[in-house]
């Protein structure tokens, strides 16, 4: 096992894959005749072509997410008005030593400020049996489940960067994984069994990719489950050749052996590294 941190990844910035121009992206990886491309290289070579397409594609039309301008879910544009009237009357008042206007509207805006939220709380519990995952979302952000606290220790180090954060906990976890399993006792196979050969149909694939889920995040590779699907009438062919040479070869991808990674907290000092476990994302 070897862990790293992405210090060159800008996580400030994300591409918003609901917005992506999908007719564009699929006339972009159709032109770029990746099967034709990819059909003499090796099984890794076939894998990092096919990224390189993708990412080229994905940086033409699939646009970056906007920022949220508010916070809070709730809030609107009538609320952050008058949390800015608030904000420039508190000043006025502190000056002038009248606190009327300022207490009236403060009064309009935690009272527009209580509806708006009862209206996303409501919202929300409606929702819960069709879109449970919304719910959750809420629900952990409210109790703020696996916040680190600011600053970390591991062994002798202290830090409040987050990619200081990020080093200590790969280094923790990578000393703790221990690659050895105890001695089993291997079946002999016959030299004369002779096994079929396992290949798969590129429709199977093709059916695959379209039963996708989609309302998860992108893996560490960047590609989201919504690229693989709504591209798949052009993906299906390239990915069934690498499928079928990894399953003819026996050689797993080093590319797809990368995942993520995130600490969750066990017990103890919550500053402490060792007090945390990793499991995959």
């Amino acid at each position: 096992l070897q862990i790293k941190t992405t210090h060159n990844i800008d996580t400030s910035r994300r591409r918003n894959f609901h917005r992506a121009d999908y007719v564009g992206l699929c006339n972009f990886l159709n032109d770029s005749n990746i099967v034709d491309n990819i059909e003499i290289l090796s099984l890794d070579q076939k894998i990092e072509f096919l990224y390189e397409v993708l990412n080229d594609g994905i940086a033409m039309f699939v646009p970056y997410s906007k920022s949220r301008r508010f916070k809070n879910p709730w809030w609107n544009s009538a609320l952050q008005k008058l949390k800015n009237k608030k904000t420039k009357e508190w000043k006025r008042s502190r000056t002038t030593g009248n606190k009327s206007l300022f207490d009236c509207i403060s009064s309009e805006f935690d009272a527009l400020n209580a509806t708006l939220y009862q209206s996303y709380i409501t919202k929300m519990e409606s929702s819960l049996k069709e879109n449970p995952t919304n719910f959750w979302k809420f629900v952990n952000s409210k109790r703020n489940i696996n916040a680190l606290p600011k600053a970390l220790n591991y062994g002798s180090h202290s830090s409040s960067d987050v990619q200081d954060q990020a080093s200590m906990f790969a280094e923790f976890f990578n000393e703790n994984f221990t690659t050895n399993t105890p001695n089993r006792q291997s079946t002999p196979t016959p030299n004369n069994l002779n096994l079929p050969q396992l290949l798969l149909d590129r429709f199977f694939v093709f059916e695959q990719l379209m039963k996708i889920k989609t309302s998860v995040n992108a893996g560490p590779d960047g590609i989201h489950p919504l690229v693989l699907k709504n591209c798949a009438s052009i993906l299906y062919e390239p990915l069934t050749l690498i499928f079928n040479e990894s399953l003819r070869t026996g050689v797993f991808p080093e590319r797809w052996k990368r995942y993520s990674v995130t600490p969750i907290f066990k017990k103890g000092i919550r500053s402490n590294v060792e007090n945390y476990r990793c499991i995959a994302k």
